[in-house]
């Protein structure tokens, strides 16, 4: 199991708000460790990035859950679906707290969802404890423990 504990983190974040990609760029930078960022606008284009066969392969990819084109749900789906991606760990940042939603993204495999709202209250926080959960292996498989994450914690 690759965690990246010495090596680059790469890292992909999906989310058809520029502002909110430019904040998640700069939380994560600050968050400390050796990151490559890759920013996409929807969950078409991180569909397409991750079929190119000369990009490498993510540690972690974050998605926002509302997107036009292929919203979030679909690209848990999708990535779930593919041998190529199925382990990697997927995080849902939304501004969406309805059990539905919460519920559905880890039906169709996500690891994670954050309240965006962790952004804004806990940013570095957030993001140290997301790499702590990924460094130490327990994002790895999306079929046990699921975590949601709230101003209330885990």
């Amino acid at each position: 199991m690759d965690t990246a504990t010495d090596s680059t983190l790469k890292i992909i974040y999906a989310d058809d708000d520029s502002d909110d990609r430019e904040y998640f760029s700069e939380i994560v930078e600050k968050t400390g460790g050796k990151s490559e960022i890759k920013l996409l606008k929807d969950g078409d284009e991180l569909m397409e990035h991750l079929s190119n066969e000369e990009n490498e392969s993510p540690h972690l990819i974050f998605i926002d859950i509302n997107m036009p084109k292929m919203n979030g749900r679909d690209c848990v789906k999708e990535i779930r679906n593919n041998i190529a991606w199925n382990n990697t760990p997927l995080v849902i940042i939304s501004t969406s707290s309805y059990q539905l939603d919460i519920n559905e993204t880890f039906a169709y495999g996500a690891n994670l969802f954050i309240s965006k709202n962790m952004f804004v209250d806990a940013p570095h926080e957030t993001m140290s404890k997301v790499f702590n959960l990924y460094r130490k292996g327990e994002l790895m498989n999306h079929d046990e423990k699921k975590y949601y994450w709230t101003p209330e914690g885990f």
